[in-house]
């Protein structure tokens, strides 16, 4: 919390975060179980809670990322793997924090979204590889 009145940034900009997360949760859930493209969620988000498309966007690509991420960590853990690589997408968009993770080992036991594991930041792009 960092302003005066107590609310958090998200409730400022979220009128109702209950019908938000249920929105992202049923667009992901879509996504991930039914094959459902990225950019229907985003149509789906912008449309049912009345913000653009670049809000609309940052969230859905956030939020899958970090899905698909924390399965990968969930099967590796499964299979018995205990490190992860990370591994950044190698462009000019790669962000100056994920560019300096990629390729850095760590334990999958001390994986911590935001410190060593993605997403590190809104449309991270980043994702692990097991390290065998």
């Amino acid at each position: 919390i960092w302003c005066s009145d107590g609310k958090h940034w998200s409730d400022r900009i979220w009128n109702n975060k209950a019908a938000l997360q249920q929105q992202i949760e049923r667009g992901l859930m879509d996504c991930v179980s039914s094959g459902v493209p990225k950019d229907e969620v985003v149509k789906m988000l912008k449309k049912n809670l009345n913000v653009g498309f670049y809000q609309s966007d940052r969230i859905a690509r956030t939020e899958l990322t970090h899905v698909q991420n924390q399965a990968a960590k969930d099967r590796y853990a499964a299979a018995g793997v205990e490190q992860y690589k990370y591994l950044a997408a190698h462009d000019a968009r790669t962000s100056d924090i994920c560019r300096e993770l990629d390729g850095k080992i760590f334990n999958l036991r001390e994986a911590s979204v935001g410190t060593n594991f993605p997403p590190m930041h809104p449309f991270c792009r980043s994702t692990i590889l097991p390290v065998i």
